[in-house]
């Protein structure tokens, strides 16, 4: 699954990489400039900077909550999950961040879906169905993986097992579905975005010539 989900995103970058920089009013760019505003990747990944820049900061302090929720988790499983799977006792060197970013999860859903349903920010104020799919899955996702954790601490395997399959239900159709085509993507297109507006950015003041061209600026939030 983790080969298939990295071909499609990977594919889906490339061809957002093309468009953007091999595009008609695209400046082409030294392999030196890439190199030297690399740094902006990560920076927008971890702190999605440029939402912060909002006057109502609370919905990316949510936002903030539910990205670093699902990355923490999604680097537990993936990288340490012959620790996280050990038990019944708790190995606190891992399962702290596991609490940590459970309760992200669940507190950025919850309050997610309340602003929804209240509408209470501009951009809630009209909701397609993939925006209630998306938030249900986090917390459907996020109470059937503290189920399943709680039953196999007690000592209930078969019980733990149950509450697995549940889990493993919404996993594959969020996984599959919302990392590479849906709303989760983002989290890799909008650092590209920024990143790739920031080298158009310093190659049209770096090349006189190319002043004149258009470049598509990308916004706070």
């Amino acid at each position: 699954m983790a080969g298939i989900l990295i071909a499609l995103l990977g594919t889906n970058c490339a061809r957002m990489w093309h468009f953007a920089m091999r595009g008609p009013n695209a400046v082409r760019i030294r392999l030196s400039s890439y190199v030297r505003h690399f740094l902006l990747l990560p920076a927008h990944l971890v702190s999605q900077r440029r939402y912060s820049e909002c006057k109502d900061r609370r919905p990316w302090a949510v936002h903030l909550a539910l990205m670093l929720g699902y990355s923490t988790m999604l680097v537990l499983i993936v990288f340490f999950l012959g620790e996280m799977q050990d038990g019944p006792a708790i190995n606190w060197k891992v399962h702290v961040f596991g609490y940590a970013a459970a309760l992200a999860l669940l507190v950025g859903g919850v309050m997610a879906l309340r602003s929804r349903i209240l509408k209470e920010h501009a951009h809630q104020k009209h909701s397609q169905p993939s925006d209630w799919i998306f938030l249900g899955m986090i917390v459907y996702l996020t109470v059937t993986g503290i189920v399943q954790h709680l039953l196999h601490r007690a000592g209930m395997p078969t019980a733990a097992n149950v509450a697995y399959i549940v889990h493993l239900m919404g996993v594959a159709p969020f996984e599959i579905c919302f990392v590479p085509f849906g709303k989760w993507a983002h989290l890799a297109y909008r650092p590209l975005a920024i990143y790739f507006a920031r080298l158009q950015l310093a190659a049209r003041a770096e090349s006189p010539a190319s002043v004149e061209r258009p470049v598509t600026a990308v916004p706070a939030s």
